[in-house]
């Protein structure tokens, strides 16, 4: 009997560093999943229609289609409404709150 195939992560960002940095980590970690990297929401929408993933990585700043608008697309998709995502950003505060 042949191996099931490794589950699929996506990970999208518009950051190419951040794209390998993530990758890195999740060979460091032995994740045993395939990772996929997408550089847009466009790129991501269009790997979704030719894969099944087990999990998105969704990068919530984005030029053209941000995170929020790629899961809402998703979402509003049979095929793919219960895909898990997970938001992720580098967004930094640099003035204090009161």
């Amino acid at each position: 009997m042949g191996e099931l195939p490794l589950p699929k992560i996506l990970v999208v960002d518009d950051n190419p560093a951040n794209l390998q940095a993530v990758k890195r980590l999740f060979a460091a970690a032995g994740t045993p999943a395939e990772c996929v990297l997408a550089a847009s929401g466009e790129e991501a929408l269009a790997l979704v229609l030719e894969n099944e993933f087990a999990l998105l990585l969704l990068d919530v700043d984005m030029p053209d289609m941000d995170g929020y608008e790629v899961a809402e697309m998703l979402k509003s998709v049979e095929y793919t409404k219960n895909l898990p995502i997970i938001f992720v950003t580098a967004a930094t505060r640099t003035t204090p709150t009161s």
